[in-house]
């Protein structure tokens, strides 16, 4: 049975899944020459959030390896399935983890 969250974490799970929105709809418009500059901050961002999923399902998984034009579609999924194992069970430390990789995510792509 999920546990109800707090007011701020609650506030803090909306606003990381608009900051998840903002930066897919920013990587998905980038062109190849500025991949170049920002593929490495959208990898790091992925491995945080496979390490997030895996210390959400207690196993290890897979860091996708996937092109740049396909990219911005991994952070999208593998995010969505973060925050929707984060709804069912919520652990501040581990939503603390994804908005901290997103933020710098966010910070590097601009």
């Amino acid at each position: 049975m999920p546990v109800a969250p707090s007011d701020d974490v609650e506030s803090t799970f909306a606003a990381t899944g608009d900051e998840l929105e903002r930066l897919v709809a920013r990587l998905s418009r980038l062109s190849p020459l500025a991949w170049r500059t920002r593929r490495d901050a959208a990898e790091s961002l992925l491995q945080t959030m496979v390490s997030v999923c895996e210390s959400q399902q207690g196993r290890r998984l897979p860091v996708p390896q996937v092109d740049s034009h396909v990219l911005a579609d991994a952070i999208a999924v593998i995010g969505r399935e973060c925050l929707d194992g984060l709804a069912h069970s919520p652990q501040d430390d581990l939503l603390a983890q994804l908005r901290a990789g997103i933020d710098r995510a966010l910070a590097a792509t601009r």
